[in-house]
């Protein structure tokens, strides 16, 4: 059976795992809607690569943990504190590819939707 239209379909596309740099592995999800757009009105106009990643989650770092990453760790629970910095970014980028935004999002969303429509034939 087709698991698109269904929660665990929805579920399967915006949760993953994060292997952290540290060797940690968590299990996450993607942003609701006002995480999106509070996150969203932090980026500056030019976007984020990897050259202004550093100094964005510099600059913005109580937010994002407390906002981004803290809500969208699903297992383990860990106190955000304690988090290394080369781990929040690894988590922001797996927490953002969840919620939709980069490349690597479209092909996730793509290749899902291969195998639904796979296994519906």
């Amino acid at each position: 059976m087709s698991e698109i239209g269904t929660i665990e379909g929805y579920t399967k596309i915006t949760t993953g795992e994060a292997t952290i740099p540290s060797g940690m592995v968590f299990k996450v999800r993607a942003m609701g809607a006002s995480q999106t757009v509070g996150l969203m009105s932090k980026i500056p106009d030019g976007g984020l690569d990897d050259a202004n990643m550093i100094d964005f989650i510099s600059e913005h770092i109580d937010f994002i943990l407390q906002n981004v990453i803290g809500p969208c760790i699903v297992e383990p629970k860990v106190p955000i504190d304690t988090i290394l910095f080369m781990d929040v970014m690894e988590l922001l980028n797996e927490i953002m590819v969840l919620s939709g935004f980069g490349k690597d999002a479209e092909e996730q969303l793509e290749s899902f939707h291969e195998r639904e429509n796979d296994d519906s034939a």
